[in-house]
């Protein structure tokens, strides 16, 4: 069954996002001045290529940063959100499998702190990346490079802490090596 709806009698926003996710034309929405509602598109299994590009343009962060994992979107694609001017972003960024290697070593040098604890903390480090890391001049990302060097027995780079100027982190070095 056929149900019309006009879009001017839905005011809710749960309704109108309930509506976008199983729209026929889910595009007519691509407007709409609500962003849970823009996100509700993504769920849509009739939204087209050109829709979900457009979505990873998309004003809110939060409806970039969904758009990321939908199946359209390309390693091309993700390549043009490294260096979004969101962190949400590019942190989500980072887990989305399909980024490729040197998409994701940008990310490992980010200007925010929380993308750079967050690349730390993913599945894609190497060894490499975490010699890297512990040079980086924040301790709190310093503070992770510990732990991931420390479980994944990189003793070399456990004990380079036992020079760390932050005193915290030279004794969390300690505990580790004992």
């Amino acid at each position: 069954m056929k149900v019309t709806i006009n879009l001017e009698d839905l005011k809710d926003t749960k309704l109108r996002a309930s509506v976008a996710s199983v729209a026929e034309k889910p595009e007519i929405f691509l407007t709409d001045k609500n962003y849970i509602v823009r996100m509700a598109i993504l769920r849509n299994k009739r939204l087209k290529k050109s829709a979900v590009l457009r979505l990873l343009q998309d004003e809110s962060e939060l409806v970039r940063a969904s758009a990321l994992k939908h199946h359209y979107i390309s390693p091309d694609d993700l390549s043009s959100l490294v260096n979004d001017p969101s962190a949400t972003v590019r942190r989500a960024l980072i887990d989305v499998k399909k980024l490729r290697r040197k998409d994701f070593e940008p990310l490992m040098r980010d200007k925010d702190e929380s993308v750079r604890i967050h690349a730390i903390l993913s599945n894609r480090i190497t060894a490499n990346d975490v010699y890297m890391m512990s040079k980086d001049k924040s301790s709190s990302v310093r503070h992770y490079v510990l732990q991931r060097a420390a479980g994944m027995k990189l003793t070399s780079i456990v004990k380079s802490f036992l020079q760390d100027p932050n005193d915290a982190l030279r004794m969390e070095a300690k505990i580790y090596l004992r």
